[in-house]
């Protein structure tokens, strides 16, 4: 084998050298003793300290005192260059230390160490490249501190959604019973009129009240469906039913668009009925006296789509990203709301995804708004018998 000239050997030394010197990161080597023999720039601006090349008291690294990640002392002779010059591992690739520099600041750094050996295969020393990560870990820390203050914040609200709807259902049923009974003694218009709007009321009250136990229960993943062969048109009729006085009370117009032949759907009968009602309740409390609400049932290629279109005030742009999440309001302003919470949304949102569906929403403020629900599980037409 031809012998490098010793010029090319002189260039390469040189080319070495200068990417040694000026690597953006920091780099030192020991020998087979663990002294430092060599390093960068880098590696003493990393440390806090130039070392003495070949002084025997600077043995395997560079910095006065190291850590492990979970705070404990390492010494030394168990740092990772150690470890790599005795053998104990064949190298180290994105391993990492704290080091304490001399100014009392500990920095984390990630190491990439490769043993240097001689013509016999020995270990003759150590190259090691690392890098400061301290601003990182500490993004990382901070950023799984807000995560888990989110998630206790998660818990605790919906501990407290459980706790509230448990706590407003219990006086809900003697006051039902209350009315009932009311009822029954008849009267005068007067009387007759006051428990007209007492029934209402506690309609409204009853129905919040269950979202509210929905919600806690949903979140908490205890909500299970049952899935049976539904007629779409009786879960319209029977949501259109729930929010008729609504509508009445209002001036709304309802219109009701379903497709020429029946839609049968797989699907949890009573939550496909909430679904259609918390559309509509909706749609009702953000649109004016006299405005019109429109509903239109679409078979698309083996699913089912509700739209619920309403000539209301819609919703703006900065709120519409965020309209199915808890406790969001679509209107400008409270007045607007009508007691609802911004409850009924997420519920919906939340029991089409168990449905395996998609809800979305579209509106151009001050011109109305459209939600449509995408269900799967369209069942084939029953045959016709004819006799």
């Amino acid at each position: 084998m031809a012998e490098s000239h010793p010029n090319n050997r002189a260039l390469s030394e040189d080319r070495y050298r200068f990417l040694f010197e000026f690597s953006p990161a920091a780099v030192y080597s020991i020998d087979a003793a663990g002294v430092i023999q060599d390093f960068n720039l880098c590696a003493a601006e990393l440390w806090g300290r130039s070392p003495v090349s070949g002084d025997t008291d600077e043995r395997f690294c560079g910095s006065e005192q190291m850590f492990r990640t979970d705070g404990s002392f390492m010494p030394h002779d168990e740092c990772p260059m150690a470890q790599v010059v005795a053998g104990k591992v064949s190298e180290v690739t994105n391993g990492e230390v704290v080091i304490l520099r001399p100014d009392g600041s500990r920095i984390n750094v990630i190491v990439n160490i490769r043993p240097l050996k001689g013509p016999g295969g020995e270990i003759v020393g150590a190259i090691n490249c690392f890098y400061d990560i301290t601003e990182r870990h500490r993004t990382e820390q901070l950023l799984k501190q807000q995560a888990d203050t989110l998630a206790d914040g998660n818990r605790r609200k919906d501990e407290f959604l459980a706790m509230l709807s448990h706590e407003l259902r219990n006086p809900l049923a003697p006051i039902v019973h209350a009315v009932q009974a009311l009822e029954k003694l008849g009267g005068g218009p007067t009387q007759k009129r006051l428990l007209t709007i007492a029934e209402r009321q506690l309609a409204q009250l009853t129905r919040l009240v269950g979202d509210l136990t929905d919600a806690s229960r949903i979140s908490n993943g205890r909500v299970e469906l049952k899935l049976e062969d539904v007629v779409v048109a009786q879960a319209v009729e029977g949501a259109v039913q729930a929010v008729r006085h609504m509508i009445e009370e209002r001036r709304q117009a309802l219109v009701v668009v379903l497709p020429p032949a029946p839609i049968r759907l797989r699907a949890d009968a009573v939550r496909l009925e909430q679904i259609i009602t918390n559309l509509l309740a909706n749609a009702a409390k953000y649109t004016d006296h006299g405005g019109t609400i429109t509903l239109t049932i679409e078979q698309r290629l083996g699913a089912c789509a509700f739209r619920v279109r309403d000539t209301g005030i819609g919703i703006s742009p900065e709120v519409l990203p965020h309209v199915f999440e808890l406790f969001t309001q679509a209107g400008p302003s409270l007045h607007r709301s009508n007691g609802g919470l911004g409850i009924g949304l997420a519920l919906v949102k939340r029991l089409v995804e168990l449905h395996h569906g998609q809800v979305e929403a579209h509106s151009v403020f001050g011109e109305g708004s459209e939600f449509i629900v995408t269900l799967p599980g369209v069942l084939p037409p029953q045959p016709r018998h004819i006799y």
